[in-house]
């Protein structure tokens, strides 16, 4: 939501490195390096990243927030980060199929491969909507939106970015509401 008030991070971050149950120190290192890099400490978020990369194997407690984690790799510029934090995700039961749908989305976004990125992100927004996770589905149709825009498909983007913009203001997710309402800009201008 944008509020790193009352996050704790500096009692996550010790909780996760002191952790000797891989599945809590998995998702408190992502919990500690998303919260770093939304409050401006790249460095510090991209270590946190690192470390949960590095633990050997696929822990549960991570997967609920692969996408966001690859996301956050992305958007420090680390792409290398991005892959390896997908790297060993397979996709044995339905949360970490969606996951990895909206993470290869994601990385093909970032390769330039618009086309193929644009239907994966489809395909995750609508595993994401029948799962009943509208903060993922969000996330897919603004990637949607952003490659169809990218694509000169500004027309065909409006109902993406649209259906984005109403799942964010609906769940207060403020600087999602604001990368939306940005990327909705875009799309007029190319329009």
């Amino acid at each position: 939501r944008g509020d790193r008030d009352g996050v704790g991070v500096d009692w996550l971050r010790a909780e996760a490195l002191a952790s000797t149950q891989t599945d809590t120190a998995a998702a408190a290192l992502v919990a500690c390096g998303l919260a770093d890099i939304a409050g401006g400490d790249a460095v510090q978020g991209a270590r946190m990243l690192a470390q949960r990369a590095a633990l050997p194997g696929v822990h549960r407690g991570y997967l609920e927030m692969l996408p966001a984690a690859v996301r956050a790799a992305l958007a420090i510029g680390d792409s290398t980060l991005a892959e390896r934090l997908l790297g060993d995700v397979e996709s044995l039961v339905p949360l970490v199929a969606h996951a990895r749908a909206s993470g290869l989305a994601l990385l093909a976004e970032a390769r330039g491969e618009r086309e193929a990125a644009a239907a994966g992100f489809a395909d995750a927004a609508q595993r994401w909507h029948d799962f009943g996770v509208p903060y993922e589905e969000g996330h897919a149709l603004l990637g949607q939106g952003r490659c169809l825009v990218a694509l000169g498909r500004a027309p065909a983007a409006a109902g993406p970015l649209a259906a984005a913009r109403e799942i964010f203001a609906r769940l207060g997710a403020r600087p999602a509401l604001e990368e939306t309402e940005a990327a909705l800009a875009g799309e007029r201008l190319e329009g």
